[in-house]
């Protein structure tokens, strides 16, 4: 019964309309150098309502491909981006850990209180790493657009 809630959830996601509608929200407010990082917070958000990678890519790839095509960025760097915030809230998931959870005996609760922890750290460490791909990527690549020199200055800031 589980894959039929899951089809539930991704028709309803993708045929309401409701991914469009966000996707084309952030493409009008989202400069091209932090879109790979809403792609990644979105990626992790929605994985929480769709928990198939597959399901997933099929409702998101679409609209994150064409957004990015718009922006002129990488479809490798928004399939990375992508799959990092797929990967991340995996942790809050208990699916992958079914066979660990009947094996050892350990409620999922107190799996998830590291899980958790974990989830946070990687949040961090993800977020750094895309904003920093970013970083280097415009530095290399799109000197010549404001947009980006504009990024690029803040982050001299800080790197």
């Amino acid at each position: 019964d589980w894959y039929m809630q899951d089809c539930f959830i991704l028709g309803m996601m993708k045929y309401s309309g409701f991914l469009a509608v966000v996707s084309e929200w952030f493409f009008q407010n989202v400069s091209a150098p932090l879109f790979p990082m809403v792609a990644f917070l979105s990626a992790a958000v929605v994985n929480l309502l769709i928990p198939s990678g597959g399901g997933q890519w099929a409702v998101q790839g679409p609209i994150l491909m064409e957004a990015g095509m718009k922006l002129g960025l990488q479809s490798s760097h928004l399939v990375l981006a992508f799959s990092y915030g797929d990967q991340l809230t995996n942790m809050l998931q208990p699916f992958w850990a079914l066979p660990l959870l009947s094996i050892t005996g350990i409620p999922a609760i107190r799996l998830l209180k590291y899980t958790a922890l974990y989830f946070l750290v990687a949040l961090l460490v993800f977020s750094v790493g895309i904003l920093f791909l970013m970083w280097v990527s415009c530095r290399a690549v799109c000197r010549n657009n404001q947009g980006f020199q504009e990024f690029t200055s803040n982050f001299d800031l800080i790197f």
